[in-house]
């Protein structure tokens, strides 16, 4: 691990983030209100990054973009906590 890849990991932050806050926006109204300020903030800046002039399109890459964020994030979990049998396994079958 170095620093020059600690960008990889913003995809896993933003997705423990989400879950963190969102649970603990059940029992905190503090965290409540972290929670939706900075989901609104999220929403609205891919809002504004989808914005395209046909509509259809613009609500496709707005979906979208947030699976993506949100598969990227699980996908280098998932990655960082497989075993590694399962990584030589991977490995193997990439040849």
């Amino acid at each position: 691990f170095s620093g020059d890849k600690l960008i990889y990991s913003l995809g896993s932050l933003f997705v423990l983030g989400f879950c963190i806050l969102f649970i603990g926006s059940f029992f905190s109204s503090l965290l409540q209100r972290v929670f939706f300020t900075l989901s609104g903030l999220y929403l609205l800046v891919m809002l504004m990054t989808s914005i395209h002039e046909n509509s259809k399109l613009s609500f496709f890459v707005f979906i979208i973009g947030i699976a993506t964020h949100f598969a990227y994030g699980l996908g280098w979990l998932r990655g960082i906590f497989s075993s590694a049998e399962q990584s030589e396994l991977v490995k193997r079958r990439s040849r």
